[in-house]
């Protein structure tokens, strides 16, 4: 049995608008829409609802919302400094004296503006807050300068982008020239490199510097004073118009040829030159060229070494010259030299006995030492040896025939043991080490021989202090 909406309900079904009551699924006025009906996805076109997005409406949209430039308001007339704000045009009367107006941070959408109202020689100077830029790289102000010039900036990060500069009738009317037909011929003319503007058949027209000399029709009564100022010039001369005539090219000389002047190369200049100097200068030489070319050196002197000239120090020429006492006159050894005083001498030979007087100071040769004891008697008789370890004597080497050599070692730092070297000659009772107490000397005498043949140190001495 069918079961009825009233009668389960106790409603009206379908009822009108605004009326309580059972909707049915259908296309009337007062159904229900079901949720797969097609006329829920019709592409339909929106009513008229302008209206609404007005300025006061129910949905106003604000320039913003949509990319537009906020609505700008004048302000009142500024007369001094101030800073403008988001939105404003300053009205500037700079007729008391210039100022300045400061621009906001460049943020994004900000618009401002500017305008001068009043016809001054005054300015006023429209300048960048923080470190922004106006218009590009470097720029931080922007002038206004003549009567309704209007500028209006639009900021985008940062930069300051001109929107308008806009100059009124009357500033273009004191920087722009009023149209005149004359001023447009002349535009009309083509700049060509000398030509001058002259006027022909009552118009303005190129001239070539030819078409303006025959116009003028110059005279000599035409230039004041002329005669009398050429008085005083260089008359025309034959040899000068020859000479004019030459043509000058890079090292020649001027030289009279056949009675006529004419340029002259080097060659030809010096093949003149040939004879007069062949009696006045020196042959060329292959001596005199080596020697002109070696550079003077103080104390050097000239000397033929390999059949060449070659500058030659002194002690250079003092080897080659291999000076001995036979070659000086008169010089001989002195058979007994006596000195008195100090006698110092790194080197000194003396054949046969000499007397000693008062006290010979050697200077001793100073060294420190570890493993290793190393003596080049050639740099002294007298040593100095500071020990930091227990050093092995090695042979003393440059011995010559005769020489004493006097070691001193000192221990440093701990008792220290030298041991000689297998090659030097122990003396009768000493033995091949020997031992020095902490901060103790000790006292090494050797002595060099070649009496056997073959030179050998022998080891004479070899104590400690006490």
């Amino acid at each position: 049995m069918p079961v009825f909406l009233t009668q389960v309900t106790g409603t009206p079904v379908d009822p009108v608008a605004a009326t309580a009551g059972v909707r049915t699924l259908g296309t009337g006025a007062q159904q229900a829409c079901a949720g797969n009906d097609s006329r829920l996805s019709d592409a339909r076109t929106p009513t008229v609802h302008a209206s609404s997005h007005a300025s006061g409406g129910s949905d106003p949209v604000t320039p913003a919302a949509i990319g537009a430039y906020a609505k700008m308001t004048a302000t009142g007339v500024k007369t001094s400094a101030y800073t403008v704000q988001n939105g404003e045009i300053v009205t500037c009367d700079d007729s008391a004296g210039s100022f300045t107006i400061t621009l906001p941070a460049a943020t994004n959408g900000v618009v401002v503006g500017a305008r001068k109202f009043v016809n001054s020689t005054n300015t006023v100077t429209i300048q960048r807050a923080g470190t922004d830029t106006i218009g590009g790289a470097g720029v931080t102000s922007l002038t206004l300068r003549t009567l309704d010039q209007v500028i209006v900036l639009h900021a985008v990060g940062g930069l300051w982008v001109p929107l308008w500069d806009f100059l009124g009738l009357p500033a273009l009317d004191n920087r722009f020239q009023p149209i005149d037909a004359d001023l447009t011929t002349i535009a009309g003319l083509t700049a060509t490199t000398d030509n001058m503007i002259q006027s022909v058949g009552s118009a303005w027209a190129s001239r070539t510097p030819a078409q303006v000399k025959a116009a003028l029709a110059i005279t000599e009564s035409d230039v004041t004073n002329l005669v009398t100022d050429l008085a005083a010039k260089q008359p025309l001369d034959s040899d000068l118009t020859t000479i004019a005539g030459l043509t000058a090219t890079t090292d020649n000389f001027l030289q009279a040829k056949a009675s006529a002047w004419a340029s002259r190369t080097p060659t030809q200049v010096a093949a003149d030159l040939v004879t007069p100097l062949s009696s006045s200068f020196q042959p060329l030489d292959s001596d005199l060229t080596t020697i002109a070319g070696l550079t003077p050196t103080t104390d050097n002197f000239m000397v033929a070494a390999s059949s060449a000239w070659a500058s030659r120090t002194p002690a250079q020429a003092k080897t080659a010259l291999a000076i001995a006492v036979a070659d000086v006159s008169g010089a001989a050894p002195l058979a007994s030299p006596t000195f008195t005083g100090t006698l110092t001498a790194a080197t000194l030979t003396v054949t046969g006995p000499v007397t000693f007087g008062d006290i010979v100071i050697k200077t001793p040769q100073t060294q420190s030492v570890t493993t290793t004891l190393a003596i080049d008697a050639s740099t002294g008789d007298n040593h100095q040896i500071t020990a930091t370890g227990n050093p092995a004597m090695s042979v003393p080497t440059n011995g010559t025939n005769g020489q004493m050599l006097m070691v001193e070692v000192w221990a440093s730092g701990g008792a220290r043991t030298v041991t000689f070297n297998g090659s030097i000659v122990l003396s009768t009772g000493l033995t091949s080490t020997l031992v020095i107490a902490s901060g103790k000397v000790g006292f090494i005498g050797l002595r060099y021989s070649t009496l056997t043949g073959s030179g050998l140190w022998t080891l004479i001495s070899a104590t400690q202090s006490l």
